[in-house]
């Protein structure tokens, strides 16, 4: 079966040619049976100029940073409008293994019943980030080249194959949730539109993570995008609204704590609550 994939790159404030995740699966192309374009969706300030290194790629500059569900919305209309079957979202500082794309091919080739693909994701100090339980803790990461019960498992962005007609029918991505939460968004609409299951790709990304951030006066910056964003979340079902209140309190309470500061309380009750 010939595949054709749409590789979508979010950046921001980053030059194209310093995007580990970009660099590494620009290099894989000639190695995989398949059909690779490029959608680099840029919402830095400014445009980035030295684009001649990568001629074959179409940029899209949004100095209004509009977010990630806008980026990958207007992805999946170029993969629609262009007749790519698949969309690959990634971020820009997602570190992929060298068989990163071989493995989605190969897995859509054996796997023509699945529609969303998903890879295994740590973070840089190797615990786990993708996918998770949703209401318990993981130790371990799932058995790969296997299907999960989507309903049951968090799955992040980066990294995310979805089928392009199924992006579309789904609606897509929430674009005023344009940050936290946009994955919770895009997966729970996936789940209210049939989709039952993702396949777990054997391969493994690092990816880098805010709430390793240090510094208190960037972790307020940082939590203020995360509470605004949560807001503007909707809810599918009960036990959505209550795994959102639960995600959104642990997060404050965990920041409270670690910063010994009550801004992350104050915000959580005058800008989440009220």
């Amino acid at each position: 079966m010939a595949v054709n994939i749409l590789c979508v790159v979010v950046l921001y404030k980053m030059q194209l040619n310093r995007s580990a995740s970009f660099l590494s699966l620009y290099r894989q192309v000639g190695d995989c049976d398949a059909t690779v374009d490029f959608f680099i969706y840029d919402n830095s300030p400014l445009a980035d100029v030295g684009l001649s290194e990568f001629p074959d790629i179409h940029y899209f500059h949004c100095p209004g940073n509009t977010g990630l569900g806008a980026a990958y919305n207007a992805a999946a209309r170029y993969a629609e409008e262009k007749g790519f079957d698949w969309v690959l979202l990634l971020d820009q500082d997602t570190v992929l293994p060298d068989n990163f794309l071989q493995s989605y091919v190969k897995a859509i080739q054996e796997n023509p019943g699945s529609q969303v693909f998903a890879p295994r994701v740590s973070l840089s100090g190797k615990s786990l980030l993708s996918p998770m339980k949703r209401w318990r803790k993981q130790a371990t990461h799932l058995v790969a080249e296997k299907t999960y019960p989507i309903r049951q498992y968090l799955v992040i962005n980066s990294g995310l194959c979805v089928k392009t007609s199924l992006f579309m029918q789904s609606g897509g991505y929430d674009e005023k949730v344009w940050l936290d939460f946009a994955d919770m968004q895009f997966i729970r609409k996936l789940l209210h539109v049939g989709v039952r299951c993702f396949y777990l790709l054997s391969c493994e990304c690092m990816q880098h993570f805010s709430n390793l951030e240090t510094d208190p006066e960037k972790l307020k910056q940082r939590f203020d995008i995360y509470i605004a964003c949560a807001r503007n979340c909707e809810y599918y079902d009960m036990a959505d609204w209550i795994f959102r209140q639960y995600c959104v309190l642990s997060h404050t309470i965990g920041l409270t704590i670690r910063t010994r500061s009550v801004y992350f309380l104050k915000c959580f009750f005058t800008r989440y609550l009220f």
